[in-house]
């Protein structure tokens, strides 16, 4: 159904790479557009949930808001991201902080870079700001 079809997470690290992951109709392909241009596919497995990795390789999640939108055959939703730097983890492996609508987490990876997870609260529909910063 249409009401399942959402953004659960969206990861990013300094360089624009990224990825999207969330829920559509079990076993139903997804479409994913960043700013107006597809940056990725995958399919919904039998419980519905999806990732579309490595996004960056023709449209980086470059510093900024970005629209994000997911296509599917029971339809669509759009949402936006912003883009900011993690904080600083000096004195902890990772930092969270609540937003407007989300959860943002800033992370250390095991090979030593940062990592930022953004995750939205359960949709109503979807998420429209995300990741704002003050």
């Amino acid at each position: 159904s249409a009401e399942r079809l959402c953004i659960v997470t969206i990861d990013y690290d300094g360089q624009g790479g990224g990825g999207v992951s969330g829920l559509a109709a079990p076993k139903s392909p997804v479409r994913l557009l960043l700013d107006g241009v597809a940056v990725g596919a995958a399919q919904a497995d039998a419980a519905g949930r999806f990732a579309v990795l490595d996004v960056s390789a023709g449209h980086p999640f470059a510093a900024g808001v970005h629209r994000v939108r997911l296509e599917a055959p029971q339809g669509a939703v759009e949402g936006e991201v912003r883009v900011a730097p993690a904080t600083s983890l000096a004195s902890a492996p990772f930092t969270a902080q609540r937003e407007a609508r989300d959860w943002r987490l800033d992370w250390r990876t095991p090979g030593g870079g940062v990592q930022t997870t953004v995750v939205f609260d359960p949709p109503a529909r979807t998420p429209s700001v995300a990741g704002t910063r003050p």
